[in-house]
């Protein structure tokens, strides 16, 4: 997904790199205690101060959603700021990019200011003129449903596992072989707790990156993705260098017992090409910018190895009512 305006806009004025949505996760008495709603009366999960209004929406008691009306862009700057771990310094700078005439005349359509990025979803509308003008905002976590990854066989783990992790690889990529080598095998050592799912993400500047993604397809074929993967990985210093690394690949094949003649035939085919070209176009739309990225339980993660953020989002995902729903119940109303 294209990065626009605005989230760029955020980013620079917080400061908060490609997390906008840091503080999102808090517990309520975090949020309420915050600097930047000093002097706001409190009342359950609703906070205001003159006409200026905050709710919050919670799953698994963690800050999922806010949404903040108020009457003019400053006080809904406040509102974001305070979602997305930023300090009063920045609430001016965001107000004058939500002020910005292209970013309040889209919110003043019927369908309002909308943007899915940076692991955040904001709404934006504005209605009225002069002392009526009013100003409505909303912000959540980004979950991607199932449907916005393509079809793989290349998964293990329980289907029936709780929580689904989708990684997006590049073969080539040495952060990846950092993550098959020690993140990788604890998610594959609990098949009961995680679904894991490989997707294939081979990054421009690495020559060979694709060539090595159509070779495992070929496995997966014969049934060997995951032997064939950590093939690929734990070989890497013998085929990346290749000006042509398909006898290397050949060799990896036959080691494995495959069928060759299969897998050389497999290799000119069309099939393998379209399938990693497919889900290189879908990490685009779900956001993906590098290797590896995951995505837990829909959940784009900032940092895959890091066990309190993947608590944080098994935490929500699996409320009842789940993040999603909540999110998806207060976007319904704001249509």
């Amino acid at each position: 997904m294209k990065r626009t305006g605005l989230m760029v806009a955020v980013a620079a004025a917080l400061a908060l790199g490609t997390n906008a949505g840091a503080q999102l996760y808090s517990t309520p008495a975090e949020v309420t205690a915050n600097p930047l709603v000093k002097g706001f009366t409190v009342s359950g999960l609703t906070l205001s101060q003159g006409q200026t209004r905050v709710t919050l929406d919670l799953a698994g008691g963690r800050l999922v959603g806010l949404l903040v009306q108020g009457q003019g862009a400053q006080e809904v700057a406040r509102g974001l700021v305070l979602a997305w771990g930023g300090e009063e310094k920045n609430v001016a700078d965001l107000a004058r990019s939500l002020g910005a005439e292209e970013v309040k005349a889209q919110a003043r359509t019927a369908q309002g200011f909308a943007e899915d990025s940076e692991g955040t979803v904001l709404r934006l509308k504005v209605t009225g003129s002069g002392n009526a003008e009013r100003w409505s905002a909303y912000t959540s976590l980004l979950i991607h449903p199932d449907s916005a990854f393509p079809t793989t066989a290349n998964a293990e783990g329980n289907s029936k596992a709780p929580n689904v992790l989708r990684v997006f690889s590049d073969f080539q990529c040495p952060y990846c072989k950092r993550m098959w080598d020690t993140a990788h095998r604890t998610w594959a050592a609990q098949p009961n707790v995680y679904r894991v799912v490989h997707y294939h993400f081979p990054l421009e500047q690495h020559e060979n990156a694709e060539p090595a993604a159509i070779a495992s397809e070929c496995a997966a074929a014969q049934g060997k993705f995951w032997p064939y993967a950590d093939q690929l990985f734990s070989r890497v210093e013998d085929w990346v260098p290749q000006p042509n690394p398909t006898a290397k690949f050949v060799e990896y094949a036959r080691a494995l017992k495959l069928n060759v003649g299969t897998f050389q035939k497999c290799l000119t085919s069309a099939a393998p090409r379209t399938a990693v070209r497919a889900q290189y176009a879908a990490g685009l739309k779900v956001d993906v910018r590098g290797t590896p990225s995951v995505y837990l339980n829909g959940v784009q993660m900032q940092d895959y190895s890091d066990a309190e953020e993947a608590a944080l989002i098994r935490t929500v995902t699996a409320a009842s009512p789940s993040a999603a729903q909540v999110i998806e119940a207060r976007l319904k109303a704001l249509r």
